[in-house]
């Protein structure tokens, strides 16, 4: 069965997951709770072991190369976009709302999805999608 995947991405397919230098959203707080790396969801990182490698002790990273960043449900993206000014500069950069289904894999603050699976079904424009 596939899942849906919310992914803010620009028309290259590039999405605005970039730790610290997030493009387009300014004021953020890399690592916070609300922010958390992917290695820092629990949810994410204890039921997907295979996409994830030990850095060091306790210590695990990301394997980034087939899979891409999202949210499971518009929620899940605005708990993480909670700044409406975020999503206006995102727009304004030619950011777009996309929606996929695939493999998805789902975290408490993000899921990511299989690039190869990945099937665009909606994409919209943020501002029009939000109402902003």
């Amino acid at each position: 069965m596939k899942d849906k995947i919310f992914r803010i991405e620009n028309l290259e397919k590039r999405g605005i997951y970039r730790g610290p230098d997030w493009d387009g959203v300014y004021d953020t707080v890399a690592g916070s709770k609300i922010h958390p790396s992917p290695h820092n969801d629990s949810k994410l990182l204890d039921e997907n072991k295979d996409l994830f490698y030990s850095f060091d002790v306790d210590e695990w990273r990301f394997l980034a190369d087939e899979f891409v960043f999202g949210f499971s449900s518009i929620d899940q993206l605005r708990r993480w976009l909670y700044n409406d000014a975020w999503l206006r500069s995102l727009d304004e950069k030619g950011y777009m709302l996309s929606i996929y289904e695939g493999d998805v894999r789902h975290g408490h603050t993000q899921a990511v999805i299989d690039k190869s699976t990945a099937e665009l079904v909606e994409q919209h424009k943020i501002s029009e999608f939000f109402n902003l």
